[in-house]
């Protein structure tokens, strides 16, 4: 509590008039309540973060976030939400994608989640075409593989953003971005488990995004003809 008897040794107060004087006290009193109030959500949010496993540092961010962000300052909107990306994703680890992407909480993603991990789920765990001749069983087994292996939840914790773009154009990205880099089914799983957010841009940024990645690709398919690959990009080119 302020005393006024210490607060009057402020030299400012001691020579305000009353009315200032008055003035000077309101506006203390109400940056001390404006401070109380926000300790309180910040020491509740603090606990919060904590109990969910936060470490210090990503909570601090949160509560910087929070400052500007008042529904990161409502414990039982985040529960809530922290709930439902535990519902959705069971195995990822939720404090490294929220310190990763804190909007993934916000009220506009809770509506999209649903719908995005419909879409990557469609996308990793669509059945690998049924290939009669002979010499494409073995692909077809690498490819069977590959898709036990792409753990949805594994690939959002790697990178929470791919959750963040616009998948309305998933498939389509995926077609053709197989088109362009001449690649099968079992080559994009490949890809896709080491940069998954590379089918996730809208359409107009893709192109340019895939061929930032062409190298990588390479990298990863010694066994191809790499002459393939080279005389594509200026058709393409936007």
């Amino acid at each position: 509590m302020y005393c006024l008897r210490s607060l009057l040794r402020i030299p400012v107060l001691a020579s305000s008039t009353q009315q200032n004087l008055r003035k000077h006290l309101i506006t203390l009193s109400s940056w001390r309540n404006a401070t109380l109030s926000e300790a309180t959500w910040k020491d509740e949010m603090s606990m919060y973060w904590k109990w969910i496993g936060l470490n210090d540092v990503q909570r601090e961010e949160l509560l910087t976030y929070g400052e500007t962000n008042k529904t990161y300052q409502d414990k039982a909107v985040m529960e809530r939400q922290v709930h439902k990306l535990r519902e959705l994703f069971p195995k990822a680890d939720l404090c490294h994608m929220i310190a990763v992407m804190p909007s993934l909480l916000s009220e506009e993603m809770e509506s999209k989640l649903n719908e995005y991990k419909r879409d990557w789920i469609n996308l990793f765990e669509g059945q690998p075409q049924q290939q009669q001749e002979k010499k494409k069983l073995i692909e077809l087994e690498s490819q069977r593989l590959l898709l036990e292996q792409m753990d949805l939840d594994k690939l959002v914790t790697k990178n929470p953003l791919v959750l963040s773009k616009s998948v309305a154009h998933l498939q389509s990205n995926v077609e053709r971005l197989c088109r362009l880099l001449q690649l099968d089914k079992s080559e994009l799983l490949f890809l896709l488990q080491s940069e998954p957010y590379i089918v996730a841009f809208d359409s107009r940024r893709s192109i340019h995004v895939k061929f930032k990645f062409l190298l990588i690709i390479l990298s990863f398919h010694h066994h191809r003809h790499h002459h393939h690959h080279h005389h594509h990009h200026h058709h393409h080119r936007q």
